[in-house]
């Protein structure tokens, strides 16, 4: 049985005003997120990831210095475009929570971190305050933390990074959401509680078949936990498929110098590969190939943009690259 769609999103644009003039954060984008499944989203800095995943929430400064147009935003069939602030307020937390990757900033350093569950809690789930209380225990608890009484007595700057990063985890599963999109939730977290996450994400999910949208720079984690993935560059989505395959055979040669910079492939003491050059600016960017003046195999057609094909021996994936699945 085909699955809905958590998240549906057809060429998105957003662009933004500095003093130079307007520059294309991201760029005629389309994703799909199916209910009940995990889907990575991953690119270098400045690729445009969080930008996308913050537009599905609305949460973008849109006015006068910044513009998103899309011809389809739709968020566990909601359209977003068209949307009053009150459905996105019953949209936000209750059905769709996100989890930031900066959880200092995200976390309120006047409110205890009871004040914090209790009110996301309280908001979308009327209940008593004893009964918020041990929901608030058990949450924290299933994130690993062993000592969940005295966390919630404390305030955010008495917690390590990870402690609070697992505080977050816990507030976006709180409501049991339908979606819950995830930027960089485990950049404050060691490799061994990192793992303990995975694990309890990936149940999660079959339990409860929520779906998830999980921004990260971790290659493997992208590939333990997802089943699908979108590589991101300047912008734009230049690779899409199962995770398993693209990041074991990618074909576009951006997902490729990705794959060739992981540390694990190196010897101690020894230099990284590298992709060479930076990616271009949204005011920089030029008809054609983004990818084309850092690329080993740029040639002479790549001045013209490629589109996001399927490919020709599997439907399941997609590159933008004259090249696919030649290289």
């Amino acid at each position: 049985m085909t699955r809905a769609s958590a998240i549906d999103i057809q060429d998105l644009t957003v662009r933004f005003a500095d003093d130079s003039g307007w520059r294309t954060a991201v760029r005629s984008l389309s994703l799909q997120v199916r209910e009940g499944e995990v889907v990575g989203l991953i690119g270098e800095s400045g690729s445009g990831k969080s930008v996308t995943s913050s537009s599905l929430l609305w949460l973008l400064p849109l006015g006068d210095r910044c513009r998103l147009t899309a011809e389809r935003l739709d968020v566990l069939g909601l359209n977003v475009l068209d949307a009053t602030e009150r459905e996105m307020r019953n949209l936000r937390g209750a059905q769709a929570a996100m989890v930031f990757q900066e959880p200092m900033t995200a976390l309120d350093p006047l409110r205890s971190i009871r004040r914090h569950m209790h009110d996301v809690l309280l908001a979308h789930k009327p209940q008593s305050s004893r009964d918020a209380y041990a929901l608030s225990k058990q949450l924290l608890s299933e994130m690993g933390i062993e000592d969940p009484d005295r966390v919630l007595h404390c305030y955010p700057h008495q917690l390590s990074g990870g402690m609070r990063q697992r505080v977050l985890l816990a507030m976006a599963f709180s409501c049991n959401p339908r979606l819950i999109i995830a930027d960089e939730p485990l950049t404050a977290l060691d490799v061994t509680t990192q793992h303990q996450i995975v694990k309890l994400v990936r149940r999660k999910t079959q339990e409860s078949g929520v779906a998830i949208l999980f921004v990260s720079h971790d290659l493997s984690v992208v590939r333990s936990l997802c089943e699908r993935v979108y590589v991101m560059y300047a912008g734009e989505v230049v690779e899409t498929g199962p995770a398993h395959h693209v990041l074991t055979r990618p074909h576009h040669p951006y997902t490729q110098g990705l794959l060739a910079s992981r540390p694990e492939l190196f010897a101690p003491r020894t230099r990284l590969d590298t992709i060479a050059g930076q990616a271009p600016s949204g005011a920089d960017a030029a008809e054609g190939c983004q990818f084309r003046d850092r690329c080993p195999h740029a040639f002479e057609k790549c001045s013209v943009r490629p589109p996001l094909q399927a490919s020709a021996g599997d439907p399941e994936r997609a590159s933008a690259c004259w090249l696919e699945g030649a290289i």
